[in-house]
């Protein structure tokens, strides 16, 4: 036996494909054929991913189990994400399966759904806990620069944390048709990416921000004064806007409403856009929405 033919045996068994008791030499073209043939069949038949699919399946019902472990930070994050691949490619699965009709009712559902909330929003007050009413000093350790809490516009791979920040705020100014002199209502202003951004770029436009956190009024206050921004023409009201016991009765005549990944947090959609049209001229006003799905 040549060198090539031992080398080659040798890589054939370490690969479980030739056993022991043979050589490479006493490999027969039907012994090819063969294989192959039971390689299209198990394809065709689609057994290996029958297989495939109810081992995933298994692992994906388990996962339910893991919740707890999840939250308590003991699952490695690329189980979590596995985890959450499997349970999206079963529900996508799901929708597929079920046809064009059974996926319109279902989102008709959840439209009547929201139309039948009492409020604009639920759980208000604890996500206004988790997430809003924490010391700013926090979100410097996780957000960009201008602590934008909501998406960036990255152009290339080279883009920096506050380049995309800047560039998705001048793309929200542009779409919306900012002009400097306009009343401009920030609906769910966060820590004042915008309404910064705004007060720097168009220095006459009169802001209303709505947030419900007091600790992002004061960093957005506090900032506007520190970069020598013009104070006066901000104001940062602070309010539920499913319950404003009348604090955005004031808020009117405005041009245009910006509302950043904030209506998707929203249930009751006819109550918020009825709100939204009392802040607006009567003469014609805009709303310009940037939404996530």
């Amino acid at each position: 036996m040549s060198f090539l033919e031992s080398r080659t045996s040798s890589t054939l068994r370490l690969a479980g494909i030739l056993p022991a008791s043979l050589s490479y030499t006493d490999v027969q073209p039907h012994h090819l054929l063969v294989l192959y043939a039971v390689a299209s069949t198990l394809s065709s038949t689609k057994v290996v991913r029958r297989l495939s699919d109810a081992a995933l399946n298994a692992v994906s019902r388990f996962t339910d189990y893991l919740i707890p472990l999840v939250y308590a930070g003991l699952v490695p994050d690329f189980l979590v994400r596995f985890g959450i691949r499997l349970r999206l490619r079963d529900h996508l699965a799901l929708l597929a399966s079920e046809g064009a009709e059974s996926d319109h009712a279902t989102k008709m559902a959840i439209v009547q759904e929201l139309k039948n909330t009492k409020t604009i929003a639920i759980n208000t007050d604890e996500a206004n806990e988790q997430h809003y009413e924490v010391p700013a000093a926090f979100y410097d350790m996780c957000l960009g620069p201008r602590k934008k809490y909501s998406s960036g516009l990255w152009a290339d791979k080279n883009t920096t944390f506050e380049e995309s920040e800047v560039a998705m705020l001048e793309l929200y100014c542009e779409r919306a048709g900012v002009k400097d002199g306009m009343k401009i209502v920030d609906l769910g202003c966060g820590w004042g990416s915008l309404t910064l951004h705004l007060a720097e770029r168009y220095p006459n436009c009169k802001i209303t921000s709505i947030s419900n956190s007091h600790s992002q009024r004061e960093y957005i206050l506090s900032t506007a004064s520190a970069r020598g921004y013009n104070v006066d023409n901000i104001n940062v009201v602070t309010c539920n806007v499913s319950d404003d016991k009348g604090a955005l009765d004031v808020v009117k005549d405005n041009d245009l409403v910006m509302t950043i990944e904030m209506f998707e947090h929203m249930k009751n959609y006819s109550k918020l856009l009825e709100k939204v049209h009392k802040f607006l001229k009567p003469d014609g006003g805009k709303l310009f929405v940037h939404i996530f799905t």
